[in-house]
Order: C-alpha cells, then sequence, then structure tokens
C-alpha cells in the first residue's frame, strides 16, 4: 500500500497496488495520472448506477488466491454496455473481472504475440496463436470508456476511445485483446468465464431481491 495526497483537493488516498497509474479521487473526483508527480486531468463524472453487487472493496478468491476490487471503468459500444473490475492479488498482480450479459469473465494479463501489430487488420472468424494456445477471434467491435473510479493500471478518461477484440477456443478459454488507435497501446488478456458462487465474494452491494 501507498499513501498519496491528492492535489485536487489534499484528501489523503491510499493505493492498493504498485501496478496503479490511473487513479479516480473518491472525494472529488479528480482523476490523477502517475508520471514523475501526480497529476490532474480533469474530473470524472459519477458512474450511472449499475445493477450489480459489486462494488470497489469487494473481496473474493480465485483458485486458491484471494483478490480485492479495486477499480472499475465502464465501456460503451453499438449494441450496449460491459463493466470491467480491476482484481488486486497478492505480490502486485492483477487481473479483470468482467461483467457482460450476465456472465463473469476472469483474465490476467499476458505478453503481446508477435502479430499484436497487425490486431487492427483482424476480422471475426480469424484465427490468433498466443503460446499454445489458438484462438478464433468471434467479434471486433469499437467501445469508448463512459466513467471509471477507484485505481487501474493504465489511463481510462472519458471518451477514450479502444478497439476491442473478443476470441475463445473449444478449451473454454477467452482471449481479449484491447487497441487504443489515439496512442498505439496494445493490451492482452487471457481467462476463463467464472460463476458467481465459486468467487466466494463478499461485502458485495446490497440490491433489494439480492
Amino acid at each position: 500500500m501507498a499513501n498519496i495526497s491528492c492535489p485536487g483537493c489534499g484528501a489523503q488516498l491510499v493505493l492498493q497496488s504498485p501496478a496503479t497509474i490511473f487513479v479516480v479521487c473518491s472525494y472529488c473526483r479528480s482523476t490523477l495520472i502517475r508520471d514523475q508527480d501526480w497529476t490532474v486531468y480533469g474530473k470524472m463524472a459519477n458512474l450511472p448506477a449499475e445493477i450489480t453487487p459489486l462494488q470497489i472493496g469487494t473481496q473474493g478468491s480465485f483458485k486458491g488466491e484471494g483478490f480485492e476490487l479495486i477499480g472499475r471503468q465502464r465501456l460503451q459500444w453499438a449494441n450496449g454496455y460491459w463493466t470491467e473490475w480491476c482484481a488486486n492479488f497478492p505480490k502486485g498482480k492483477t487481473a479483470w473481472l468482467a461483467e457482460a450479459q450476465g456472465l463473469l469473465m476472469i483474465s490476467f494479463p499476458t505478453p503481446l504475440p508477435d502479430e499484436a501489430k497487425q490486431w487492427g487488420e483482424l476480422k471475426a472468424g480469424a484465427y490468433l496463436k498466443m503460446g499454445n494456445a489458438t484462438f478464433m477471434i468471434d467479434d471486433v467491435k469499437t467501445a469508448r470508456c463512459i466513467g471509471s473510479e477507484g485505481e487501474l493500471p493504465f489511463t481510462a478518461l472519458s471518451n477514450k476511445e479502444i478497439t476491442s477484440i473478443d476470441a475463445s477456443n473449444p478449451a473454454g478459454a477467452f482471449l481479449s485483446l484491447e487497441l487504443v488507435p489515439a496512442t498505439g497501446e496494445r493490451r492482452a488478456y487471457v481467462g476463463e468465464y467464472v460463476e458467481f458462487k465459486d468467487l466466494h465474494l463478499k461485502n458485495l452491494r446490497k440490491l433489494d431481491g439480492w
């Protein structure tokens, strides 16, 4: 953990992950980006309410390792929305717990393949090799960040546009690729679908009828 003073309002913020480079101050909503120091890049609007029991501070476990949700970003595309939660594991490891169309997926960063420079040319139905596994591209879509909160390991400013590429294979694994056209950033994540009950979640947000 590390303490920083928000340059926007002076509040003391406790950071959970050493990988954090982007923070939304929970007091004044300033968006902070770490460079040489923490710099304010405007303010983040409050995210719209979602029907989810997850929240920052929710804890759980995956394959015997505990984690805590420390941030999230909400993404919009032509046919809807999805939410990605940043999960902080021990020893600075991070993962993403995504909620989309009633499904939960957990994924971990993975080294970029040699083909990363050609991601912009990928189409649905194409095949991509990642390590020892082969994936088929399910869809390629343009999305934009409509808001974020908490701690994240990359910048998630409002209206930031990404190309999101989802792929899967018969073994049940999925691959998520992200390309940021404005900066050329590329990120790859490999994971699997998970059941809510199998994550042993606690400190959930109370929902009527849940």
